[in-house]
């Protein structure tokens, strides 16, 4: 990969470039990446007490439908009646939701970082330009345009590891067996008590929402310390 230079900026792009040098490109942003991070965290929390709070109701108003019954009588009631829908379909839907929306935002955030690094660089060549899927191409341009030299490769293969499992939930339903990814995943749930296999599906606990957006805000805060050291030394260059 060729690394091309001297890039005419427009006006726009010179402001832009002007503001992010002197550390004040806050005021092109509606929120922070750590920010929309915590909105995510907040939501899906939010939404785990809504859907305990919606499941113990239902269990509340079935219950009278059983006053009276055997044990046998009860234990047959809650066989076939027992709301099974709020594991099945809530939890399962709100937990994969958040799983692609947050590997969307992690998408927008690099996409957004390689133009910033684009403006400051000057550089005339393009994220994308490269070849590879959006995490492989980041990684070349922040380091070869950027010189960036965090976060180290351990990071970004987990980052690519939820690229995975986000890539099984949209396109297969969470169903991993036959995939390219069933190796990858399987071992990677073994590791962990929070996101599991089920007959090859994928089921996710609140837990490993929590830890995938932990990760997500140490890998933005180190790729943030990369631009700004990268904004520093522009700085430096051309005062």
């Amino acid at each position: 990969m060729t690394k091309k230079t001297a890039r005419q900026l427009t006006r726009f792009e010179a402001q832009r470039r002007a503001d992010l040098l002197s550390g004040r490109a806050s005021r092109w942003e509606v929120s922070s990446p750590r920010d929309e991070l915590g909105k995510f965290r907040l939501f899906a929390r939010q939404m785990e007490i809504l859907i305990d709070q919606a499941e113990e109701s239902e269990i509340v108003s079935l219950k009278g439908s059983i006053a009276g019954l055997s044990q046998e009588g009860q234990d047959e009631f809650w066989l076939w009646n027992y709301p099974v829908h709020w594991d099945e379909i809530f939890r399962a839907t709100i937990r994969n939701s958040m799983v692609v929306s947050l590997a969307t935002f992690l998408e927008t955030f690099l996409d957004r970082l390689c133009s910033q690094v684009s403006l400051i660089t000057r550089s005339e060549l393009n994220v994308r330009d490269l070849r590879g899927g959006i995490l492989e191409r980041t990684r070349k341009y922040l380091t070869a345009i950027g010189k960036f030299k965090e976060p180290n490769s351990a990071a970004w293969t987990e980052i690519g590891l939820f690229f995975k499992i986000r890539h099984v939930i949209v396109h297969v339903g969470g169903f991993t067996l036959g995939t390219n990814h069933q190796k990858a995943i399987e071992q990677f749930c073994k590791s962990r008590s929070d996101i599991r296999l089920e007959h090859g599906s994928i089921e996710i606990e609140p837990a490993f929402v929590e830890f995938l957006i932990d990760q997500l805000k140490e890998f933005i805060q180190q790729l943030e310390n990369e631009f700004k050291a990268l904004c520093e030394d522009a700085s430096q260059v051309e005062s």
